[in-house]
């Protein structure tokens, strides 16, 4: 197989030409999402103790 590859794409020989690999892709969104989720939860824990910290310092 002398052919150069194609990231994200995997050959198809029914249509002689590449197409996409979609589970790849989908895989890929997956993880994006996931990591998404996290640093958001990481900012609201984060602002949380940063209240925390300001009431406390602000307390009279």
């Amino acid at each position: 197989m002398n052919e150069t590859k194609k990231w994200g794409y995997i050959f198809d020989e029914k249509l002689n030409m590449y197409v996409p690999n979609l589970s790849r892709q989908k895989k890929f969104a997956k993880v994006l999402l996931i990591l998404s989720i996290i640093s958001f939860v990481a900012v609201l824990i984060q602002i949380y103790f940063l209240i925390k910290v300001l009431m406390r310092k602000y307390h009279f």
